[in-house]
């Protein structure tokens, strides 16, 4: 079973616990595009939940191992974007998982096992600074549409010198992309769902990967 993306909330409270294996995501959008990677693969028992932004994993996890329910699960995976410091995307993943007292794997991908539970993770883009939508923009690389993305980046980058930001990049140039399309205005999880993401280009592979182990 995968579970439907749900609203964010104001404060973490109970995590919902339905499959013995679960992905924890930063968002809403993360955890539609990873359901729909999910129906893609035709895998089953896997939840799909968001812990609401990174400086959110920490509280999260604790809540979660603290529920008496929380040995239902066999398998856990958290998913963070790397952003522009890979290591301190790490430590943040790797400090969380021991403040819940979580088995704490040595490298992305790679398993840790404690008693009947083992768990892994993923830095987005894997072994690359990024996020999400560097894998999306260049799982459709190929698309022609996306000569057209650069130009317009280019021109943008020729009248504005201050945009886009480092950080603002990538979804700029997702939201541009996602423009050609008809409806013009979906959001990146929707676009997933959509099939607007190729889902059997490389890019997704360490994506598949986790799932896949789970």
């Amino acid at each position: 079973m995968v579970s439907p993306p749900q609203g964010g909330a104001a404060s973490i409270s109970r995590v919902s616990i339905v499959e013995s294996k679960q992905v924890f995501v930063e968002g809403i959008e993360e955890v539609r595009v990873f359901n729909s990677l999910v129906i893609h693969l035709q895998l089953s028992g896997i939840q799909i939940q968001p812990y609401s932004g990174k400086d959110r994993l920490r509280q999260f996890l604790k809540i979660l191992t603290s529920q008496d329910d929380f040995d239902i699960i066999r398998s856990l995976a958290v998913v963070a974007d790397a952003d522009f410091d890979i290591g301190a995307a790490r430590d943040r993943v790797h400090g969380a998982l021991q403040d819940a007292r979580l088995p704490v794997p040595t490298a992305p991908l790679a398993k840790k096992s404690q008693g009947e539970l083992s768990v892994s993770y993923l830095l987005l883009p894997h072994e690359g600074e990024g996020m999400l939508e560097d894998v999306c923009l260049e799982s459709v690389k190929a698309n022609p549409v996306m000569n057209c993305v650069e130009q317009f980046m280019q021109c943008v980058r020729d009248e504005r010198t201050d945009w886009p930001k480092q950080n603002m990049e990538a979804k700029a140039r997702v939201h541009a992309y996602l423009s050609s399309l008809d409806p013009p205005d979906l959001r990146l999880g929707e676009a997933a769902a959509g099939g607007h993401w190729n889902f059997d280009d490389s890019a997704f592979n360490p994506l598949k990967q986790l799932l896949q182990e789970l």
